[in-house]
């Protein structure tokens, strides 16, 4: 029998000692990271780059701020809230005139959004802007674009956070990514994130300033005063988006940065796919149906069917206009007293009847008794 061969044994060496990690640097003080970032922030641009950024931005204030200022008389009223004691003393066009007290050596007249039923008390409450108290609308009055501006902006929150791409999604996708390796605390979280939100805050605070001042103006002022009401408006438009990106930003800075002690789930609930596309067409449909019932409302409406009443107008100017079709349209504009009341109101005459009514002094008018602004010459 052939013996076995013993295999030589294998001699374990031994294992090499660890090598020294690097250490780590030590924590840097709050203002020593200010100083960092300051130099950082030294390096600016080049020239090129930054007008082409301001031009682009620049023009999209403009182009945004155009539209707010085209809808500003029905917008710059969304934002009254501080409640006064007027008296109504007159009515033109079917919105009543009151004589606001603001606290000031005279009362401040208004014309307020809203309307006024004959037989109703003369001293009411209003609501104004603040700091602009001619920007007002009546205690009970709630304009149609607040529900409308709510909803949409329900839907697009919602969206907002719960999207697939959202800022609930975004959010754990960055706490999950590492969650235990290029994480720092202290200063080094707390100064960046802080300058961002900070940054985000003020540039919030005064574009919403700047965008409610600016549409409450434009709602009231006219001629040159009109410019520093569209230059808030666009001053708003670049705050505003900036305040958010900023925002959003410090968001997403401290979810890349702070420490994770478990990892996230790995799995991120969102809205499927048909209800983002039904909250994106719900908040379409909303904003257009708004605005064609805001535009609408402006227009003239049916006059109410209600016993009538007759009186005495005076005929304080009358002009001739002209229709797109080319059609001559005529009106004119006349005082009448109903209750006490001096009402003030714009007929739709015939052109032929433009000189008869230049040199009628007074004629005679009928209004439905519910209603009396929607008042009618009879001839």
């Amino acid at each position: 029998m052939t013996r076995k061969r013993r295999r030589p044994r294998r001699t374990r060496r031994p294992a090499p000692p660890p090598r020294p990690s690097p250490a780590a640097p030590p924590p840097r003080s709050a203002r020593a990271v200010l100083r960092a970032r300051a130099a950082r922030l030294g390096a600016l641009p080049s020239s090129r780059r930054v007008w082409s950024f301001a031009g682009g931005t620049s023009l999209f204030a403009a182009m945004l701020g155009a539209l707010t200022f085209a809808v500003a008389p029905w917008v710059g009223r969304w934002f009254a809230v501080v409640p006064r004691r007027g008296r109504i003393v007159a009515v033109e066009e079917g919105r009543p005139v009151v004589l606001v007290d603001d606290g000031a050596a005279e009362p401040v007249r208004v014309v307020a959004h809203g309307s006024y039923t004959p037989g109703d008390p003369w001293e009411v409450t209003v609501r104004h802007v603040p700091f602009v108290p001619e920007a007002a609308v009546m205690g009970d009055h709630v304009p149609l674009g607040i529900p409308v501006a709510a909803a949409v902006l329900l839907c697009l929150a919602v969206l907002a956070v719960w999207a697939p791409r959202g800022l609930r999604a975004s959010w754990l996708r960055r706490r999950r990514a590492r969650p235990r390796l290029g994480r720092v605390g202290g200063a080094e979280l707390r100064v960046p994130v802080a300058l961002r939100a900070g940054a985000a805050a003020v540039s919030l605070l005064t574009g919403a300033v700047a965008g409610v001042l600016g549409s409450a103006l434009a709602a009231v002022s006219e001629g040159l005063a009109s410019a520093g009401a569209f230059l808030l408006i666009c001053l708003a438009w670049l705050l505003v988006p900036a305040g958010a990106a900023l925002a959003v930003g410090a968001l997403y800075l401290y979810a890349e940065r702070a420490p994770v002690k478990a990892r996230p789930a790995a799995r991120v609930r969102v809205l499927p796919r048909g209800a983002v596309r039904a909250l994106r067409a719900a908040a379409v449909v909303t904003g257009c149906a708004g605005g064609l019932a805001a535009v609408l409302a402006q227009g003239p409406g049916a006059q109410p069917s209600s016993p009538t009443a007759t009186g005495t107008a005076a005929v304080v100017d009358a002009w001739s206009a002209r229709a797109r079709g080319g059609d001559c349209l005529g009106r004119a504009l006349v005082d009448y007293t109903v209750a006490g009341l001096p009402y003030r109101t714009t007929l739709d005459v015939e052109c032929g009847d433009l000189p008869l009514l230049e040199g009628a002094g007074e004629i005679r008018v009928r209004w439905p008794a519910a209603a009396p602004e929607h008042a009618e010459w009879v001839r």
